[in-house]
């Protein structure tokens, strides 16, 4: 299960291959604009397991994991390149709006959609959902089956040099 949260601490930077419906189409600007920023931390919880944590500033990441920081410093365009390798042939599906919310004082609009089996990572497909600021286009929220992940986007401080 760690291995998941790892890959989506990964994963949250950058696109798959999308279906084609409206919602789809915003869903993947959503997280090609979250790999654009400069710099956002996640905080992301899972049933039974100690929260973690990760903060991406340019093309390092930096990953807490049962308090102990590591770093990963990415090539130019890493955090789109993670995505597209660990989806090459996937394609979500089964995207449509559910609400509006508001998270952490930022309006959102909250979309469902179907991210099919990731090759060594799950062997069925999973059902998310994900909060979209209406100003930024930005994901604020994931949440996932026993895992929720939260996304803070703005002015980040390296944990380790």
């Amino acid at each position: 299960m760690r291995s998941i949260a790892v890959a989506l601490v990964l994963m949250s930077g950058a696109s798959p291959a999308w279906a084609g419906s409206d919602e789809c189409r915003l869903i993947e600007a959503a997280y090609l604009r979250l790999a654009e920023v400069p710099a956002y931390q996640q905080i992301i919880d899972q049933e039974g397991a100690d929260p973690m944590e990760s903060i991406a500033i340019g093309e390092t990441l930096y990953v807490k994991i049962s308090g102990t920081w590591s770093k990963m410093s990415l090539k130019a365009g890493g955090r789109q390149q993670i995505m597209k390798q660990l989806f090459d042939s996937a394609s979500v599906t089964d995207c449509r709006s559910a609400a509006a919310e508001d998270i952490d004082g930022i309006a959102a609009t909250v979309y469902d959609y179907t991210l099919p089996p990731i090759e060594g990572l799950s062997g069925k497909p999973s059902q998310q959902r994900v909060w979209i600021g209406q100003d930024d286009g930005l994901p604020h929220r994931m949440d996932t089956e026993g895992m929720k992940i939260t996304i803070k986007v703005g002015d980040m401080t390296a944990p380790i040099p």
